[in-house]
């Protein structure tokens, strides 16, 4: 299985902040003996290039993309990830059911969205979302940039799928 990482963050890129999601995403999976064969830190502009890029070419079967989002129309992260996946951005009632009353409460009275199919990662802590949505070549998951929640989604959700598509 080849899996690559994708790292939103100019602050990153200006050496503002220090990329913490690469190594401890690359250190969740490692110990559960699932390597990532590229990991790519690249600003928000460049996001779409590399996910049509991955699609395009079929070089990854599983594509992380850790970035902030929130599930509303207007978020550029979502509606790139719902053009280059080919789908349209649709209510999703799960969110108003699984996530937190912080979450809900940032959203406004906004309906929240997400790509058509996307399926909610579970997130035990529960503060912010994550999805994920399978295209026809590739399993794309859309993670917080927040350490701590996504270690708990990784171990709860993400890598139990992987082993599954390894058959480990």
């Amino acid at each position: 299985m080849k899996l690559e990482i994708i790292v939103l963050g100019r602050e990153i890129l200006d050496g503002t902040v220090v990329d913490e999601f690469s190594y401890w995403i690359g250190k969740f999976l490692g110990d559960e003996h699932i390597i990532p064969t590229r990991v790519v830190v690249i600003g928000e502009e460049d996001l779409g290039a590399e996910v049509k890029s991955v699609l395009s070419n079929k070089t990854f079967d599983v594509l992380i993309i850790v970035c902030e989002f929130k599930p509303l129309k207007g978020d550029k992260i979502l509606n790139l990830i719902s053009e280059m996946t080919g789908r349209q951005l649709l209510q999703n009632e799960k969110i108003l059911k699984t996530a937190r009353k912080d979450l809900l409460e940032s959203l406004g009275k906004e309906t929240p969205v997400l790509p058509e199919g996307a399926d909610i990662v579970k997130n035990p802590q529960g503060g912010l979302l994550g999805f994920r949505i399978a295209t026809q070549h590739c399993e794309i998951y859309v993670l917080p940039k927040k350490i701590d929640e996504l270690r708990l989604m990784l171990y709860d959700s993400i890598i139990p799928n992987l082993k599954k598509k390894l058959a480990f």
